[in-house]
């Protein structure tokens, strides 16, 4: 439904699309694994990049609007095929001559060099990261299957791209120590 894309405009937020649904992590605190997982098929689906990029033009013209944010819990998939199938979507809106500006969410162990500087060229302006904690004690407890440097490294990336992000945090957790609160305190 799009009936509200009008009154959106006037408050400057973006269009939201729907890239994929599910997430392909196991992090203990979050529900969106165990709900797609409880589901038949994959916890973790994207669409054709053509099918996307169609609605994205679609969209953009009809409303005469540039500003979308994915709607995707976590916008880059796993392994190679995940980085492929991100890079054919930046590739086809690039292809298109569309000049647009989105709004993605993905984890920190996704965020590459390369790809974000082609996400970027094809519009990307701000990633909301799943950072979580600059602790890796906490980060195991938190079953992220990253360590704090993998956090930072993101952040580092993001920062010299000049892409804006914000993120995720869990400052304590039922185990947290002293230490670990430390930790996270002093990495803010």
């Amino acid at each position: 439904s799009r009936d509200t894309i009008e009154y959106c405009k006037t408050l400057g937020a973006a269009i939201g699309i729907a890239r994929g649904r599910g997430c392909w992590a196991r992090c203990s605190f979050c529900s969106i694994s165990s709900f797609y997982r409880g589901m038949k098929g994959s916890s973790y689906r994207v669409r054709d990049s053509r099918d996307v990029v169609d609605e994205i033009e679609f969209t953009g013209k009809k409303y005469n609007y540039d500003r979308f944010r994915f709607l995707d819990d976590v916008f880059v998939g796993p392994g190679r095929k995940g980085r492929e199938q991100v890079t054919d979507l930046a590739e086809e809106i690039l292809r298109r001559g569309l000049t647009i500006e989105y709004w993605i969410s993905t984890r920190c162990d996704t965020v590459e060099e390369e790809l974000f500087r082609l996400l970027k060229r094809s519009g990307l302006v701000s990633v909301f990261l799943g950072l979580e904690s600059w602790c890796d004690e906490s980060l195991n407890r938190l079953n992220k299957d990253v360590n704090a440097n993998t956090n930072r490294t993101a952040c580092e990336i993001l920062k010299k791209l000049e892409v804006n992000f914000n993120a995720s945090f869990i400052m304590f957790d039922a185990y947290s120590t002293l230490g670990n609160i430390a930790v996270n305190f002093e990495g803010i």
